[in-house]
């Protein structure tokens, strides 16, 4: 990044809005003709060897599910952890369960995040500086996968983010969200990725998710000692290293986790009309929905509030559409564009 930031001359596209200012100044001549094209229709024809045809395209609006915004891998890799962390500490939970009732003791005797004899596991081979590293890496290396989790989770809210502010110009006009200096009527980015609504209780919720964590599973020193009656003292035998475990810190961390998954499939069953092609960040199929009509500027366009719809329509031809900063239509279903 530091060699970006020192050396790459042009402006990168960061975001969408960066994309379409770049297509709307700048169009490409291999897109022209192709305004109803899709990410997926692209990829269909690079599966097959086909050629990307300039022709008519009739118009079908459709209902998507926030499920296909992202690639089917990225939901696998946040929902398998996240139910494996569900289930590997309720199987734990059970076998603690049976010593604690046996002590007619309940979990919340135990307390949260507390030491006790009952639930603490010794690394016994552990010991010394080195043993304290070893167990430290050990005890956090949940913590790690946590936070690996959370970017793939956030990823994955961003891209909806991104799959439903791209289909809102298609329904209102507004102006471009860039990542580089505003003109105009642009907008800013946001600092992370998501409108603060959505950012905020996610990174709380993440930050609970770590804390429940902590007072699950944490680090002992283990310290046996043994009575000398003759200088009448407890001296140290061993020290070495364990594991402290909160049956109460579990309950606490599979409720947010639940919440966690709750979240994702709630945000991953939303339904919206495609009014606009879907592209995904595919900067081909963005480039295709940015022709504007010869009478317009392409500068004064990306610096004002625009909107994506029908900027030509012949009464008996093929129409356009495309971004635009003037008053535009919906695009009519079964009508053909291009």
């Amino acid at each position: 990044m530091i060699v970006l930031a020192l050396f790459l001359k042009e402006t990168p596209l960061l975001t969408t809005g960066d994309a379409i200012v770049s297509f709307l100044t700048r169009p490409s001549l291999a897109t022209t003709g192709m305004c109803l094209t899709s990410r997926s229709e692209l990829e269909v024809w690079k599966a097959q060897g086909r050629k990307m045809m300039r022709l008519p395209k009739r118009y079908r609006a459709k209902y998507c599910l926030n499920f296909r915004t992202v690639s089917v891998s990225k939901w696998l890799i946040v929902f398998l952890p996240y139910t494996a962390a569900i289930i590997i500490p309720v199987i734990i939970l059970q076998e603690y369960l049976v010593s604690i009732t046996a002590n007619k003791l309940t979990m919340y005797d135990l307390g949260l995040g507390k030491v006790n004899s009952m639930t603490t596991k010794s690394l016994g081979v552990f010991t010394g500086t080195s043993g304290l590293i070893l167990s430290t890496i050990i005890i956090n290396a949940p913590q790690l996968i946590l936070s690996c989790l959370y970017f793939v989770y956030n990823t994955i809210f961003t891209a909806i983010f991104c799959f439903s502010e791209w289909q809102s110009y298609g329904r209102q006009r507004k102006g471009l969200r860039v990542s580089t200096e505003c003109r105009g009527s642009q907008r800013t980015t946001y600092f992370l990725g998501l409108p603060y609504k959505h950012s905020i209780p996610l990174a709380i919720l993440s930050s609970l998710l770590h804390w429940a964590l902590s007072q699950t599973l944490f680090l002992v020193d283990i310290d046996r000692q043994s009575y000398h009656f003759d200088v009448r003292q407890w001296r140290s035998i061993d020290a070495t290293f364990g594991v402290g475990f909160s049956p109460l810190g579990v309950v606490v961390f599979i409720v947010l986790v639940s919440v966690t998954i709750i979240s994702l499939l709630l945000a991953a069953i939303s339904r919206f009309e495609t009014v606009v092609p879907r592209v995904s960040n595919c900067s081909f199929a963005i480039a295709a929905a940015c022709h504007l009509p010869r009478n317009q500027d392409g500068v004064e366009t990306s610096e004002s509030k625009v909107q994506w719809g029908v900027t030509e329509q012949p009464e008996h031809g093929v129409g356009h559409c495309s971004f635009s900063m003037l008053e535009v239509t919906l695009p009519e279903e079964g009508k053909y564009y291009m």
